[in-house]
């Protein structure tokens, strides 16, 4: 849903055509969740409020919870905001997800994520690295 351009040793790829190119399809929804991630929603349907969990004072288990819920309903409206782009493809557009949220074991201040995916052209991407959001000091 965004532009995702190609970048190869730190450098935009260059076509035979001399065109910056673009990723698409899956590569190209990747960069997309990303991005929708680590955006701060401000209250509004696209991103996420993570930001709001640094420093705060919840017990682990209740930041667990907001964690887990608030990347549901981000990836929910995400999924909302797909249906109304018509220029998607199958390789860019959410079919199913899954999602697991945890206090990380070696520090107890940090709380890791891992979303899956199953796309509309039933490629699954399960590549996407572990995130994680450091809470405390």
């Amino acid at each position: 849903m965004s532009f995702g351009f190609k970048y190869l040793n730190g450098s935009f790829s260059i076509s035979p055509s001399g065109k910056i190119e673009q990723t698409t399809g899956s590569e190209k929804f990747k960069k997309d969740i990303y991005k929708m991630i680590l955006t701060d929603s401000n209250g509004g349907k696209y991103g996420t409020q993570i930001r709001k969990l640094i420093g705060s004072k919840m017990k682990m288990n209740s930041l667990e919870n907001n964690l887990k819920q608030m990347l549901k309903q981000a990836i929910y409206n995400y999924t909302l905001i797909q249906k109304t782009n018509q220029f998607l493809s199958d390789d860019e557009t959410i079919d199913n997800a899954s999602l697991d949220v945890w206090v990380d074991p070696d520090d107890k201040n940090q709380l890791d994520f891992k979303i899956e995916f199953i796309l509309k052209s039933g490629v699954i991407i399960d590549d996407l690295p572990t995130q994680t959001i450091k809470i405390g000091q």
